[in-house]
């Protein structure tokens, strides 16, 4: 958190009677889609991840017009809620590993 700004991130708290209930911070991915890296929030506050959701995509400036939500770990409440925003698209996950190199 010490090179928030210098990193080009962009976040937001929400506080409920005074304490952090949520946050989450992202930044630009291109001209019109901001990439939301992180999200986290109290579980037993019903509502705070939708709120810091909703919060946060109104207060992105209005160039971007797709918001990357990055991938899920497969946690069920965390997918159906990612569906409920009707997506434009779900890309496939790739993970690429280096072969061992044979020396002779």
């Amino acid at each position: 958190m010490n090179h928030f700004e210098k990193l080009g991130l962009t976040g937001g708290v929400l506080r409920v009677e005074g304490k952090i209930a949520a946050f989450t911070f992202g930044m630009p991915i291109n001209q019109e889609t901001f990439g939301i890296h992180v999200e986290k929030a109290d579980t037993s506050i019903n509502g705070a991840y939708a709120m810091i959701n909703y919060e946060f995509a109104n207060h992105i400036p209005e160039q971007y017009i797709y918001l990357n939500r990055e991938e899920d770990p497969g946690i069920e409440g965390l997918r159906k809620a990612k569906l409920s925003y009707n997506p434009v698209t779900i890309l496939e996950k790739y993970m690429a590993c280096l072969k061992e190199e044979t020396y002779r």
